[in-house]
């Protein structure tokens, strides 16, 4: 059985053709960070490929299935 971490935080991202911005939350509503990156398979691998577990909130979208099976991927 494999134990599962709880997310010590949330990472909203809106999604855009052009660039992805993001919003990241402790579970207290602190801001963690902020910024905006440009929509690119790179550039999301670089942020997100090493970080720990956390929660992600995706804006529902025509690039939202490629970002979300890249996400998963990394864990």
């Amino acid at each position: 059985m494999t134990k599962r971490t709880t997310p010590r935080t949330t990472v909203g991202l809106d999604i855009s053709e052009k660039y992805i911005h993001l919003h990241e939350l402790t579970p207290f509503g602190e801001v963690v960070e902020e910024g905006r990156f440009k929509n690119d398979p790179e550039k999301l691998r670089s942020l997100f490929e090493h970080r720990e577990t956390r929660r992600i909130v995706l804006e529902v979208g025509s690039q939202s299935r490629w970002i979300a099976l890249q996400l998963e991927s990394y864990g």
